[in-house]
């Protein structure tokens, strides 16, 4: 099974234990909030767990800065390391929150490599892993999540294997779900477009009410071009949460490839200006091969937006050269515009944090 994946740069923890009874210098690797010194108006702790429980304390107060500062001179007192892999998590989530995703990619690998075989650190860095584009490690990190959750289950055969078999998975009420639709993410970069829809097809059956899971199945029928079902599994997305902005983006995406142009609009019009609506029709348009509609809705983003447009103008001047030196390509999405869609997608939810256990007495 793959653990802890061992990434450049993050063999040591790089924090600077010279100061006593929690006083670091706060050169810290992991730090990158306010100075130290505007922060270290109180006593020292005199435990992990203090700091622990101050960390949380300034968390749930929204103070992000002083949460990191009191988790992380945490780390620096004695037998600090029996509660690192927790206290790395913590970090490791609150830099994702603020989207520092390298930070938290660190965190959450020294977490992984303190407790390999906790599969809530694993799926934590393979989310992160993905957001930043390195899908072959998160693919890793998140099978290495997904074998242990088998394993919990109790089904031992998972021990001697590294791969899933999704005919053959199993979840429960403690599957980490969110590893289970990043899977299918991933297969859908691939183009394994049935490996997607069979992962996301298991949350929804633990979970039928996991808008996540129906987004993703969504765009996953609408990249293989099943576009009525596309259709079907994003509106009964948006019918969960209609002010998520990615299920109307999506329904857009599946007008335009339906040739539905004027109801793309109303729907991209739901969470962009009136011009941006009109100029991602026209985009999409003409990636598709459709030219001359491209052309059209071009114009009226230009004529919509009182400024100028350059991004229209732009996309314009490619419709009309395209109008001329190309045939149209009706026969299945190109792979432009499957990439440009993609963004309106991948933007998976953190794990939550955990609350850190009190250390049993040895």
């Amino acid at each position: 099974i793959v653990g802890g994946l061992t990434l450049s740069g993050c063999a040591s923890r790089g924090d600077d234990r010279s100061g006593q009874n929690g006083n670091i210098s706060f050169n810290h690797e992991l730090y990158d909030g306010k100075p130290s010194l505007s922060l270290s108006g109180d006593f020292p702790p005199g435990s992990v767990e203090e700091a622990v429980v101050r960390g949380d304390q300034a968390y749930l107060k929204g103070n992000a800065d002083l949460a990191l500062y009191e988790y992380l001179r945490g780390l620096s007192l004695k037998d600090a390391d029996k509660q690192a892999a927790p206290i790395y998590y913590k970090v490791g989530y609150i830099h994702e929150q603020k989207n520092n995703l390298e930070l938290a990619r660190r965190a959450y690998d020294m977490a992984v490599q303190a407790r390999p075989q906790e599969s809530t650190y694993a799926a934590a860095l393979g989310i992160v892993l993905l957001k930043q584009g390195q899908k072959e490690l998160a693919a890793q990190q998140l099978n290495a999540a997904a074998i242990q959750d088998q394993i919990r289950q109790g089904r031992e055969h998972y021990m001697n294997q590294q791969q899933l078999d999704l005919a053959d998975l199993s979840l429960d009420a403690q599957s980490p779900q969110l590893v289970y639709v990043a899977l299918g993410i991933i297969a859908d970069l691939k183009a394994d477009h049935g490996s997607a829809q069979a992962l996301y097809q298991k949350v929804l059956q633990r979970n039928p009410r996991s808008q996540l899971a129906m987004l993703n199945l969504g765009y996953s029928l609408y990249l293989s071009g099943d576009l009525a079902a596309a259709d079907t599994q994003t509106q009964r997305a948006i019918a969960l949460n209609s002010a998520d902005p990615r299920g109307w983006s999506n329904l857009g995406l599946i007008y335009v490839r339906k040739h539905r142009y004027e109801d793309a609009v109303e729907v991209f019009s739901r969470v962009m200006p009136a011009h941006e609506a009109l100029n991602d029709t026209g985009y999409l348009a003409m990636l598709d091969g459709e030219y001359e509609v491209a052309v059209d809705y071009l114009q009226q983003a230009i004529e919509a937006n009182p400024r100028y447009y350059p991004k229209a103008q732009s996309n314009l001047k490619r419709a009309k050269r395209l109008q001329v030196t190309r045939p149209p390509v009706r026969t299945m999405l190109s792979e432009e515009a499957a990439i440009s869609a993609q963004a309106t997608l991948y933007q998976l939810p953190s794990p939550a944090p955990v609350l850190i256990p009190k250390p049993t007495p040895n």
